[in-house]
Order: C-alpha cells, then sequence, then structure tokens
C-alpha cells in the first residue's frame, strides 16, 4: 500500500470515531422532530383544504338552488317583452340579497341572463351590462373580452385564476366561479352565474397553516393561481412546487431549509402548497444538537492526539519525495512552507506543461497537413528528400498512391456574411467527416469559402476495385446529402498517381470541377470519364472555361479577344476546314450555355439569334468575329433585365407555394426554401429587398385575407376558421386578426351581416 493511502486510512480512522457517535446521536433527534411537525403541519394543511371545499360545496348548492327557482326559470325561458317580467326580476334580487347576507362568499354574485342582456346582482339589475362592466369590471378585460370569455362560454363549476377587479371603485384581487345555467344544457345556455371570491378569504383560511417564515397558495386544476400568502404571485410561478411529492425538503436561494408540503384534492383537483421553515420545525432539537456538538469536541481532541502519532510515522516518506522532485525538477531557490503545498505546486505545474504541449502538438500537426498537401499539389517540393520528411512530418507514408478529390458546395456562390461562412463551415465538416468515416488518412485543406480539396490514399495494387468503391460512396453521399442535410454538392476527381505526382491529380480534378461549373450540372465528376484536353481542336476545356466566365460576368473585351485567338489558331495553324468548322460549332455551344435563354429568345433579337446559327467559317473569321461582338455587346445591356426577372419569377413561385400552403400552420422558410430549391437565406433576403417586408409577414396576410373570405361567406366558427387557415389556435387567430383590422373575428363578421353570436 502506498504511503498516501497509509495515511488516507490512518486520518479515516481517527475521524470515524467522533463522525459516528455524534451524527448519530444528533439525526435520531432531528429524524424524531420533523416527523411529528411534518405530520403536523399536513394536518393543518388538509383541515384547511376541507374547510375551503366545505364552503366551495356550499357555493354549489346556493347556484343548484337558484337554478330550481321558478321566478329565476321563467326569467330564463323569455316572456313577450322586459315589462311582463319585472316582478320576476325583482323577487330575484331580493332573492340574491338574501343569500348574499347569510354567505359571504356571495357578496359578489352576479347572473347574467343571455335572452334578456341583463345583469341581476343583490338588490339590482342592469339592464345595460355595459354600465355594470363599467362599474365592476376585470382590469385586464375589455367589456367584449369578458362576454366573449366570461358570459358567452358554457360554464360547469369553472375557476377563473386571480384577477383584479374594479368593484365600486375599489380594486380587489378575487377569484372568479363560473357557472352556466340550466345545468348540463348541452349547448342551450340560457344564463350565466360568476361568483367573485376575494383573494383575503382564501388567506384567512391559509393562517392556519402559515407559520412565521413560511408562504403558502392555491391552484386550480389547471395550474392558475388562485390565493397566496407570505408570497408573491411572480414566486409562485418561480418556486412551483406542485409536481413535487407530498413532503419534501428544498433549500431556497437564500440559503434557507424548508419543507415544502403539497396536496390535490381529490374533489376538484386544486393544489395546496405549504412551505415550513425548517427551523420553525426543529426547535425541540436544538438542545440535543448542542450536545453533539460537545461531544464531537471530545472526540476530536482525542483524535487530534492520535493523529500526531500517525502523522509523525507516515511524514518520512512524503519528506524524502519533496526532496527528490525538488533536486530534479525544481531550480528555483523558493521554498515552500511545507512539503505538500510544494509537491501540489510542482506537480500541478507539470500536468498543466504536458496539457499545453499535447495541445500546441496538435495545432502544429493539422497546420503541418495543411502546408504540405499545398505544396504538394502546386509541386514546390524540390527533392525527394524534402518531399519524404515533410510527408512523415505530416504522418504520410511517402510510399502512398492517392487520388486528389475537390468538392464544390452550390448556391453561396452571390452570397457573403458571417452567417453564409458559419452554414458553409458546418457543411464541410459533414462532407470530411462522411469520408473520414472511410478514409482514416485523409488530408484536407479548404481552397476557396465553398471548395475543398481532399487527398484520399487507394492501395495502388488493387486499383480498379478500390476506386471503383470510391466512386460508389462519393455517388451514394452526393444523393443522400440533399436529403439529409439540404446540401447540393459536386465531386471532381482526379487520376491515382503517387505521392510525387499529386499535383497532376490536382491538375485534372481543377479542370474536371471548372468543366462541372461551366455544365452547371453537379455531380460527381471522374477522370476517365471525360477528355479535358482535346488538343488538336485548339479549344482547351481551360479556354472554355475562361470564355464562359468573361461571357457570365460580363467582361466584352476579354471574351473577344479569346474568339480573336481561338479563330487565329485556326487559320495559323492550317487547320482543315471540318475541324475549324467543329471549333466553331463549340464556339456557339459554349455561348448558348453562358448567355441566358431568356436574352437569347427575345423577339427583338430574333434575327441576331439566326445570324448566330448560320454562321459558317467559310464566311471569313473577321465577319464570324463581328456576329459574336454583336450578340455579346447586346447581352449585356440585356442580362440586368434578365436577372431581375428571374428573381421576380423566384417571388412568384414563393408567393404562389405560401399560397397553397398556407394552411399549414407549421409552414416556415425552410420549407418554402426546400420546395423551391434555393437557400433560405436568400430567399428571405430577396423577399425582403423585393417587396419590403418579411416572409412570416406575407404569409400572415394570406392566412387573414382567406379568413375574410370564410368569415363573410361561410357559417364556420372561428376556431374552425382559425385551422382551416393555418392557425394553432383560436387565441393567436383572433389577436392576429384584431393586430391587423383593429376588430375582432366576430366583429368583422357582425359588421357584414353574419351572426354575431358565433365568438368562439
Amino acid at each position: 500500500m502506498s504511503t498516501f493511502k497509509r495515511m488516507l486510512v490512518s486520518y479515516v480512522c481517527i475521524l470515524l470515531i467522533p463522525l459516528f457517535t455524534g451524527l448519530i446521536s444528533y439525526y435520531v433527534s432531528v429524524s424524531v422532530a420533523k416527523s411529528n411537525a411534518v405530520d403536523s403541519s399536513l394536518a393543518a394543511l388538509n383541515q384547511s383544504r376541507t374547510s375551503i371545499e366545505n364552503r366551495m360545496l356550499e357555493v354549489e348548492s346556493f347556484i343548484r338552488e337558484l337554478s330550481l327557482q321558478p321566478n329565476v326559470n321563467r326569467l330564463l325561458a323569455g316572456g313577450p317583452s322586459l315589462e311582463d317580467q319585472v316582478m320576476d326580476v325583482r323577487s330575484v334580487t331580493e332573492q340574491l340579497s338574501v343569500y348574499a347576507s347569510t354567505n359571504q362568499l356571495l357578496d359578489y354574485l352576479q347572473l347574467y341572463i343571455w335572452d334578456a342582456d341583463m345583469v341581476l346582482i343583490p338588490g339590482s339589475a342592469y339592464a345595460r351590462p355595459q354600465h355594470f362592466f363599467n362599474e365592476h369590471r376585470i382590469l385586464s378585460m375589455t367589456f367584449q373580452e369578458w362576454r366573449d370569455e366570461m358570459i358567452f362560454q358554457p360554464h360547469n363549476h369553472r375557476v377563473r385564476a386571480l384577477s383584479l377587479y374594479n368593484w365600486n371603485k375599489r380594486t380587489i384581487p378575487m377569484v372568479t366561479l363560473m357557472q352556466s345555467l340550466p345545468f348540463h344544457s348541452n349547448g342551450n345556455v340560457k344564463a350565466t352565474v360568476l361568483i367573485p371570491i376575494e383573494k383575503s378569504w382564501f388567506q384567512q383560511q391559509m393562517n392556519s397553516f402559515v407559520l412565521p417564515g413560511g408562504w403558502a397558495y392555491i391552484k386550480d386544476e389547471h395550474g392558475n393561481l388562485l390565493a397566496n400568502a407570505g408570497i408573491s404571485s411572480n414566486e409562485v410561478y418561480t418556486k412551483d412546487f406542485s409536481d413535487e411529492e407530498q413532503v419534501v425538503e428544498k433549500r431556497m436561494k437564500n440559503g434557507e431549509d424548508m419543507y415544502i408540503i403539497s396536496v390535490t384534492s381529490d374533489q376538484s383537483g386544486w393544489q395546496y402548497v405549504a412551505s415550513v421553515p425548517k427551523t420553525s420545525l426543529l426547535k425541540g432539537a436544538d438542545f440535543i444538537g448542542r450536545m453533539t456538538f460537545v461531544v464531537m469536541l471530545v472526540t476530536l481532541l482525542i483524535g487530534g492526539v492520535i493523529s500526531v502519532l500517525l502523522a509523525k510515522r507516515h511524514s518520512s516518506p512524503i519528506a524524502k519525495l519533496a526532496t527528490l522532485i525538488r533536486e530534479h525538477l525544481d531550480h528555483s531557490k523558493r521554498k515552500e512552507t511545507n512539503e505538500y503545498a510544494f509537491l501540489e505546486g510542482n506537480l500541478a505545474k507539470l500536468i498543466k506543461r504536458n496539457n499545453s504541449l499535447a495541445q500546441e502538438l496538435t495545432q502544429q500537426e493539422r497546420l503541418q497537413k495543411d502546408a504540405f498537401l499545398r505544396r504538394l499539389i502546386h509541386g514546390e517540393f524540390h527533392s525527394r528528400d524534402d518531399l519524404h520528411a515533410s510527408a512523415l512530418d505530416a504522418g504520410v507514408t511517402p510510399e502512398d498512391y492517392g487520388v486528389v478529390l475537390l468538392l464544390k458546395i452550390h448556391g453561396y456562390e452571390q452570397m457573403e456574411g458571417t452567417e453564409v461562412y458559419d452554414e458553409l463551415s458546418a457543411a464541410k465538416i459533414i462532407v470530411k467527416n462522411h469520408l473520414q468515416h472511410f478514409y482514416p488518412q485523409l488530408l484536407t485543406v479548404d481552397l476557396n469559402k465553398d471548395e475543398v480539396l481532399m487527398w484520399i490514399v487507394l492501395r495502388p495494387d488493387k486499383t480498379t476495385v478500390t476506386e471503383n468503391t470510391l466512386r460508389e460512396q462519393l455517388i451514394q453521399e452526393r444523393d443522400e446529402l440533399p436529403v439529409e442535410y439540404g446540401l447540393d454538392v459536386t465531386y471532381a476527381v482526379g487520376p491515382l498517381t503517387s505521392l510525387p505526382e499529386t499535383g497532376m491529380s490536382y491538375d485534372m480534378a481543377r479542370r474536371l470541377l471548372d468543366y462541372a461549373i461551366l455544365k452547371s450540372e453537379p455531380g460527381v465528376y471522374w477522370h476517365s470519364d471525360y477528355d479535358v484536353s482535346s488538343p488538336f481542336l485548339n479549344y482547351s476545356i481551360e479556354m472554355e472555361v475562361r470564355l464562359f466566365t468573361a461571357l457570365k460576368s460580363g467582361e466584352v473585351e476579354d471574351a473577344l479577344q479569346l474568339i480573336r485567338d481561338i479563330l487565329n489558331a485556326q487559320v495559323q495553324e492550317k487547320q482543315h476546314p471540318m475541324i475549324a468548322q467543329q471549333v466553331l460549332s463549340q464556339l456557339k455551344g459554349t455561348f448558348m450555355r453562358a448567355l441566358s435563354p431568356q436574352a437569347m429568345q427575345l423577339q427583338s433579337d430574333v434575327q441576331l439569334q439566326q445570324r448566330l446559327f448560320s454562321l459558317e467559317m467559310a464566311s471569313g473569321s473577321e465577319y464570324v468575329l463581328h456576329v459574336f461582338s454583336d450578340i455579346i455587346h447586346t447581352y449585356a445591356t440585356q442580362q440586368r433585365q434578365v436577372k431581375e426577372a428571374a428573381g421576380e419569377e423566384v417571388l412568384a413561385t414563393m408567393m404562389h407555394y405560401i399560397d397553397q400552403h398556407s394552411h399549414d400552420a407549421n409552414l416556415s422558410n425552410y420549407d418554402i426554401a426546400k420546395a423551391i430549391g434555393k437557400p433560405e437565406k436568400y430567399l428571405s433576403r430577396l423577399f425582403q429587398e423585393q417587396r419590403g417586408h418579411y416572409i412570416a409577414e406575407y404569409i400572415e396576410h394570406v392566412r387573414l385575407e382567406k379568413s375574410t373570405i370564410l368569415l363573410t361567406s361561410t357559417e364556420d366558427t372561428i376556431q374552425d376558421i382559425s385551422e382551416k387557415v393555418g392557425y394553432n389556435s383560436s387565441h393567436s387567430f383572433r389577436r392576429a386578426f384584431k393586430r391587423v383590422f383593429e376588430v375582432t373575428p366576430a366583429q368583422y363578421r357582425s359588421s357584414l351581416g353574419k351572426s354575431a353570436r358565433d365568438t368562439t
């Protein structure tokens, strides 16, 4: 056993003596005190819960008794006129006064008669509900919201959460009980009973079990706050313990330990939660705690004497180790206060230096690999020894064979910005990781913002099999990337070469990638499938790429000079007329690919187009050059118009797609970009620049326009219409509708002659 372990065991043996003797006696006493106190608090909470539920049952009984009164039923049934029911109204208001005088929970009782549009309260009747609402309103609601959400909604013993009322110019927080009449009306509601109950009444019921420093709150079955004592409303939602067990111990942010007691009513589903400070419950254990502390102190003194004896016996090896490290590793003249501090400082220093060195080596290795690959493809190694040494530093065997693979990520050519570069970096990592899974020795280096160069080691003795495998993997990966990540890429693969000849493989891959960009056809381009030289035609892929680039970028003089060089080469080398005509055909093809079809098919340029198609080398190089010059200049003037038209076409496609799919509540910019086949950020920027607002705003506009048609042409409910036009809830639909049209959907329908009763 090591010295450190022997010392550790010795000290643990000593410390166990006071630990077990003191902690066992203390925790036994605390456990007993806690059990008794928690049981008492839980009983008090249940007693208060029972009291509140009994009073709620009294209120429910009153409502049932009220619904059976003949005069109330006559009012609900309606009559020839309001004047004929004056006696019934007076009788009901007097009866309500009697109920209110016998039960304080009925002081704010309200009875709303639907057909008569009248509010009855103890001792009064309001023929105009607006006047009643102005004197007895909920501060957070408008009159229309009060009617829509509390009056004209079917309620079955529903409870509205704590709200602020302005009752006869007094601001009172109250919980509201809501019940439709008659009971179990199945949609045929005639009246609504509202019974606001003051928050102070609930607080009085909770005071019986709220100890000093504690708090309590009540929530309904939906988690809405009904009452709170000793805690603010905001703190209730911050300290939500509704999902806790019946009794649980918690430490609050102020460091105080509390017992959280939670009870859920089987009858109403209400949740009663109270906190009791641990210090209030465990007062009886203070004396036992002090005695335990004295016993532990005495025991620690005895253990200290034993510890000194054990420390002397075990200190010798530690001193020897400290001396050894000081002689071999620490060359400073400073002296530590003890061997432990010395060992800690020096060992920590060694570990830190080792970690730092490992990080620097990893970074250096990556930089070495990047520099090696760049020098390799550009042929910057001037001796075999230099190549071999650099290869070994980069972790590559000099005798390895491999292929150069160029990767092009499409869709980001004309886009700039930090977000674009972040997306491209993520896309590069995804592709690299895919290939590195199959080829661990893969070397990579970023060329441009959307291009990556890779060198893959292949076995020369099984070239065909290995290259075919690589080809199948690249094709499969290119098919999967658009589906899984929305990436459209092109791979260009050079031939298999030895390490010194890697530059040749890179040149071939570079030509293939330029050729792929020229054709605008993403895919996997394999060196053996294309003849990228065509030297006998004096019109190589490199020259075609240069001409294509000049035409697309509008560099008129550069394009004309390239055409002039190609035509002069045919004359100077005295090419056969068939070969010269073939070169001319390839030039025509380059023009047709480079110039946009919209510009080439304009009605005003039909004659110019026919001249291009009818060109023959027999007409002479000067005439051919003249025709090409006319086409280039005409195209340059039209290119801007074509680009604007292309943008309008994309916008039209987007707007059509939104119109067809606006009913989908989950419709997003990503869905639109995926359907159209354009980058999401490009579409967002294009839409905002061309239309002056965001895509989400247009989606909302389409949905609301469709909703106005449904509101005026159908009898569908507001809930059904909100779902049909693409909203997740009728509440969000109402909020958006009112923000735009400054009226609710129900008010809009009513103003155009539809049923105003449909407020759902």
